[in-house]
C-alpha cells in the first residue's frame, strides 16, 4: 500500500513542529535553571529530528519533487534548507558530545548553543515556507 506523498509532507511538518516546540520548551526549561531537564529533552529532539530528517523527509521531498522543476529560488531556498538543517544536526552532536565531555569546545559554549537554536529556528521556518509552496504548488517567480 503506497502512502500518498502529501500525508507523508504532512507527517514530517506536524512533527517538526512538535519538535520546535520541544526545543523551545528546553530553552525555558534552561532559563528556569532546570538545566537537568534541559539536558535530557534537548539530546531527545536531536535525535528525533535524525531519524525524520532520515525516515520521513527525504523520501517524502526525494518523491515529491521528481518530475517537478521549480524555479531557481525555490532550489536556492531548498539548498540553503538543507546545509543550514545538517549545520544545525552537526552542532547539535558537537555540543552533545561536549557536555558528555567526550570533546573539548573550542568555542564559547553558550553562543554555540544560542547560535544553534536560531538556526535550527531558521531551518523550520525555511521548511515551513517550502512545504507551503509545494502543498499550494506554487513557488516564487
Amino acid at each position: 500500500m503506497e502512502i500518498d506523498i502529501r500525508t507523508f509532507a504532512l507527517l514530517h511538518l506536524i512533527v517538526q513542529f512538535l519538535i520546535i516546540l520541544t526545543v523551545i520548551m528546553g530553552v525555558y526549561l534552561f532559563k528556569k535553571g532546570k538545566i537537568r531537564n534541559h539536558c535530557k529533552i534537548m539530546p531527545a529532539a536531536l535525535v528525533v529530528q535524525i531519524l525524520t530528517v532520515v525516515f520521513i523527509m527525504t523520501p517524502s521531498m526525494s518523491r515529491y519533487v521528481e518530475g517537478i522543476i521549480p524555479n531557481l529560488l525555490f532550489n536556492i531556498e531548498l539548498w540553503v534548507h538543507h546545509i543550514v538543517g545538517l549545520v544545525v544536526i552537526l552542532l547539535g552532536g558537537y555540543i552533545y558530545l561536549g557536555f558528555r565531555k567526550k570533546i573539548k569546545f573550542v568555542v564559547n559554549r553558550t553562543k554555540l548553543m544560542k547560535s544553534t537554536f536560531w538556526m535550527w529556528i531558521l531551518t523550520f521556518l525555511i521548511g515551513l515556507h517550502l512545504y507551503l509552496m509545494l502543498w499550494l504548488g506554487t513557488w516564487p517567480l
